[in-house]
């Protein structure tokens, strides 16, 4: 499971450059035989496992099969919490209590060192040598990543998912159309900015009113910061520069860290497409104030012909409306890329995160029996854990051909697809209910599939709507990802985002408070600069937008962060040959 990107990302720009079958690499293989350390020996014995997870829904492994097969080998029940709320905050406050749980997931860098500052964590090194020595092995290529994040040599906690493939394997943070006004205007060109405004403009003329409602063009939960100060501009990494962190990104071409206002057309051009959105009365004049969920209402009952970058959500979006009878105007995922991009022939990127920090599982001094936790890790770090985790029940979830390679049944392909008579076949390997924080990787087998079935692309290929099949057939594509991997416009490739991930400033640094306050600047400067009358008008506040974002220092940023990476590549280096 991913908790999905409604909480702000730390995401981060790149040092390697590969196609993506240079990035497959088996992580269980050998490591399926190691077996439980000396003198840790699998005990049965009740015990109860309580984990909260921001998002998701209440559950007891009792449940499912997969929570079944765990109680029957370790005797233990998970109870999984959902949160709701500022989870950021609640585990800063849990700390400054001292009442934290026996296991937690923590999604922020610094909340996590504040954590072992304060000698709140338990040292998941040593307990591994103890008892899980599968960990040391499958998580070898990510483990000098966690070290480098603590800072002393030592790691106290595993990041799950990681690697982070999403964006390589499953549409990903792209336009996201009503299929019916693509149907109907002859399976329209589509990848500019001009595209999709003709698109819209016309499907908007052709259906001014949906279910009696008038129809919205482009809706957006701008009344989110998280949307307005981090997707609504992430349009600029589609291209020579991918998603960066705070105000810098990597320049895939220099190689070298930019800043993505500054040093980048992208960022600018990215603006203006939302700019022209609004002038031309196709964005969503209530986007400002929207909350998410009063978006998904908008999406879920086809009120809206677009949207942007939340593809997660379409899935379920979709399910609604075939409910409603409304299957030709089901979503799809189209791509999009600013011809300023097209016209220099910059590459499409797509980010492989080598430690998914959002995720960082950490068992704290609280915990009563760190050793029966670590067992569970020992044997999830097998091809035998990651698949129970990671793709259910041999035989009811999914089937093994000669070669190895699984395929989900049409059970739960039906049940991915809210078509099967048992909504509930997939718990425990669901989006909403599983224990991906156990230690699934979202990496590739030895097979080169995805540990992680909601990854993997021909799972993503089987399940696929056969609206979005018919969809993308009028334009030549048979697989998910397609529009993508085979598309003339431009090349797709995959990138590694470790160093420059791993790489920060402390709390305190001065600078680091400079780049806090640019961060925020950028968040308040957008509506009025999407919100511009005219043209010239979005021209002279971007340029009032320049003028106050200079005077933050922002070189002072890129220099700091310019500085640090070298360092950090140099320890990470040395954690890789320790």
């Amino acid at each position: 499971m991913k908790v999905k990107r409604g909480l702000a990302l730390v995401l981060a720009a790149v040092m390697a450059c590969t196609a993506l079958p240079a990035c497959s690499r088996s992580k269980a293989g050998s490591s399926s035989a190691a077996g439980t350390a000396s003198g840790s020996g699998e005990s049965k014995e009740p015990w109860t496992l309580e984990f909260t997870i921001p998002g998701a829904k209440d559950s007891i492994s009792t449940d499912n099969d997969i929570g079944k097969e765990l109680r029957k080998k370790f005797g233990v029940t998970i109870k999984i919490i959902g949160y709701s709320g500022d989870w950021k905050g609640h585990t800063a406050q849990m700390l400054a209590a001292g009442n934290y749980p026996e296991m937690m997931m923590l999604q922020d860098n610094d909340i996590y060192k504040s954590y072992v500052k304060a000698g709140a964590l338990q040292d998941i090194g040593e307990l591994a040598k103890k008892y899980a020595p599968n960990l040391l092995n499958f998580y070898k290529d990510e483990i000098p990543y966690w070290k480098y994040i603590t800072g002393d040599g030592k790691f106290y906690k595993w990041c799950a998912n990681s690697p982070d493939v999403e964006q390589a394997t499953t549409p990903r943070f792209d336009m996201i159309v009503r299929s019916d006004i693509l149907e109907e205007q002859n399976w329209p060109k589509l990848l500019n900015e001009d595209s999709y405004i003709k698109l819209l403009k016309r499907g908007l003329a052709a259906h001014p009113k949906t279910d009696g409602n008038s129809t919205l063009g482009m809706v957006m939960a701008a009344g989110e910061d998280w949307v307005l100060g981090d997707y609504m501009y992430e349009l600029y990494a589609h291209g020579r520069y991918p998603e960066g962190s705070g105000i810098l990104t990597w320049d895939t071409v220099d190689k070298k860290l930019v800043d993505t206002v500054l040093d980048t057309t992208n960022f600018k051009e990215s603006i203006r497409f939302w700019n022209r959105l609004y002038r031309e009365k196709i964005l969503d004049p209530e986007c400002f104030t929207d909350e998410d969920s009063v978006v998904q209402q908008k999406l879920s009952s086809a009120r809206a012909l677009s949207t942007f970058y939340v593809t997660w959500k379409i899935p379920d979006i979709n399910k609604n409306l075939h409910k409603l009878g409304k299957d030709n105007m089901k979503y799809v995922t189209m791509p999009i890329m600013l011809q300023s991009m097209i016209d220099g022939k910059q590459n499409r990127i797509a980010q492989i995160t080598d430690s998914y920090d959002h995720q960082s599982i950490v068992i704290t001094k609280n915990c009563k029996n760190p050793q029966r936790i670590m067992e569970m890790v020992n044997w999830v770090c097998t091809q035998e854990g990651q698949d129970l985790l990671g793709w259910g029940i041999k035989g009811k979830h999914y089937t093994v051909d000669s070669k190895g390679i699984k395929t989900p049944t049409k059970e739960y392909i039906a049940c991915a697809n809210g078509t099967g008579s048992d909504p509930h076949f997939n718990d425990g390997i669901s989006t909403d209910i599983s224990y991906f924080f156990l230690g699934l990787s979202s990496g590739f087998d030895k097979n080169n599939q995805c540990y992680n079935v909601q990854h993997d692309e021909s799972v993503q290929n089987a399940s696929m709507d056969d609206r979005v099949k018919d969809v993308y057939s009028h334009y030549g594509w048979t697989s998910i990802m397609d529009p993508w991997k085979k598309n003339s416009a431009f090349q797709f490739v995959t990138v590694h985002n470790g160093e420059f991930l791993s790489t920060s400033l402390d709390a305190s640094d001065p600078v680091k408070q400079t780049e806090n306050r640019l961060i925020e600047y950028k968040r308040k400067s957008m509506a009025k600069l999407i919100m511009s009358v005219s043209y010239d008008a979005f021209e002279a506040n971007w340029a009032d937008f320049i003028k106050g974002y200079k005077m933050l220092n922002p070189d002072s940023v890129k220099k700091a962060y310019s500085d640090g990476l070298k360092a950090t590549q140099a320890k990470i280096q040395s954690y890789r040959t320790a």
